[in-house]
């Protein structure tokens, strides 16, 4: 397949119900002007091919990938960094041990790695993954051990591990400046990656596949199908984007990757097995994408201090004949004006692709962005009104864990009624979304997300 993306015309919700279906339908006014695409023009895809969307993050496509079957296949070596290669676990300095009886409970858990980002690991330590309860019960699944020379360091955070979905069965961490190790509960096995970068510039991890790129020449980005990671996939942004270097790492659903803006006002697309990248210019700031793969939160002007706030179809960084257009297009309560002691912080969408939760961080030092107190404020798409659920709260909360790169996924139990969060230094929460209330789960660790064990 050439640059040109398949074409569909803009998918509105599923109805589910009275409420789902008059959301719906107010959605379908608003977009009817911009639904229909012109037709093909030369070098455009034929009205034949599959129609390509944004998969659900509950449904990810059904084929599971192994290797492109639109490129040439070359050897690992030939076109990974220097040095990369693939090893096991009994290869690795660690030492990894299941806890098969908790890999045989049932029911919802968030998944807990230590006590602390960038934690120390010395000779003899040991560093556990922790199943946490929503009730607050944490146990060990994964003992990590170490026996060596020197002290190494838990390296999570914003460069190692991104996760693309907040249900997880695969875990992405690293112990040192030159592994990648990755964990899959669904078969309690380890394997390792020696990504050959002189310096890692990012990591990603999807049920589908570990995707990094390097500093240099930092355009690059390779991704390798978890199912048969030596049939590696390289794609470059260079001719696409302006930057790349101003695109956040990628949300990886099913094969496709989607690079936020990060620094630039540009989103860039790749079909990973089939497509080459595509970039369009997005003068606006994007925060998640909702469940259904169909809407962005956007802000326009300040992120900290929007002056409009609302939802931006998808479907239009898939197809480069439609505009991307904006719906329920908002000016905010006072949650955060500008040039106040007040600034709005990450945000995460309930799992019905419905509502908007946001986190208001207040009592500002702008000189060194410290922050003493949140508040949690809801947005609701069908009475497009905002309603605040809580606060003041003491500390500074976030939904998911603040070491990720935001816009990561939000961990929230499976019947929806609770939505986990992460204080700054503290502890980890469940707010309670239907009453505002936030109760206390765990002193500490790195909330990586949720798994569902059955």
């Amino acid at each position: 397949m050439d640059a040109a993306h398949e074409v569909s015309p803009l998918a509105i919700v599923e109805p589910s119900g009275l409420r789902a279906c008059m959301l719906g339908l107010a959605m379908l006014i608003l977009v009817t002007s911009c639904a229909a695409p012109p037709p093909p023009t030369t070098g455009s895809p034929t009205p034949t091919q599959k129609p390509a969307t944004i998969p659900p993050a509950s449904k990810p496509p059904t084929s599971r990938p192994t290797a492109t079957a639109t490129r040439t296949r070359v050897p690992f070596e030939a076109v990974m960094p220097a040095g990369a290669r693939l090893f096991d676990a009994h290869e690795s300095i660690l030492r990894f041990d299941f806890n098969q009886a908790a890999l045989e409970q049932k029911g919802d858990f968030l998944l807990v790695l230590g006590e602390e980002p960038y934690q120390d690991l010395p000779d003899g330590g040991e560093i556990t993954l922790d199943l946490l309860g929503w009730e607050g019960s944490r146990g060990a699944v994964l003992r990590i051990g170490y026996e060596g020379t020197e002290t190494i360091k838990l390296d999570v955070g914003s460069r190692n591990g991104q996760p693309s979905s907040s249900v997880l069965l695969k875990m992405l961490v690293s112990f040192s400046t030159r592994d990648l190790y990755v964990i899959d509960l669904e078969e309690a096995s380890i394997f390792g990656l020696k990504h050959g970068c002189e310096m890692l510039r990012d990591a990603v991890i999807s049920d589908w596949y570990l995707a990094f790129s390097c500093f240099e020449p930092g355009s690059e980005w390779y991704f390798l199908p978890l199912a048969a990671p030596e049939q590696v996939i390289v794609w470059s942004l260079a001719d696409a984007a302006d930057d790349p270097m101003r695109l956040s790492p990628p949300l990886i659903r099913g094969d496709l990757a989607l690079f936020y803006p990060d620094l630039g006002d540009q989103a860039c697309m790749i079909n990973i097995r089939e497509g080459q990248p595509v970039c369009r210019d997005v003068p606006l700031w994007l925060g998640p994408l909702s469940p259904d793969g169909k809407w962005f939160e956007f802000r326009r002007g300040y992120e900290s201090a929007p002056d409009e706030t609302g939802i931006m179809a998808s479907n239009c960084l898939l197809q480069q004949n439609i505009d991307c257009v904006t719906l329920l297009t908002t000016t905010p309560p006072d949650m955060a004006p500008f040039d106040s002691d007040r600034i709005l912080g990450d945000s995460a969408w309930d799992p019905l692709s419905e509502a908007i939760f946001y986190v208001v961080h207040i009592d500002t030092v702008w000189t060194n962005y410290e922050r003493e107190e949140s508040e949690i404020w809801r947005y609701d798409l069908m009475s497009q009104r905002f309603e605040k659920l809580s606060g003041p709260l003491q500390g500074v909360l976030y939904f998911g864990d603040g070491w990720f790169r935001y816009p990561s996924p939000a961990p929230w139990s499976s019947d929806g009624r609770y939505v986990a969060m992460k204080e700054a230094g503290g502890g980890i929460y469940k707010l309670e979304v239907e009453t505002g209330e936030l109760t206390l789960l765990s002193e500490g660790g790195v909330l990586l997300g949720s798994v569902h064990l059955e």
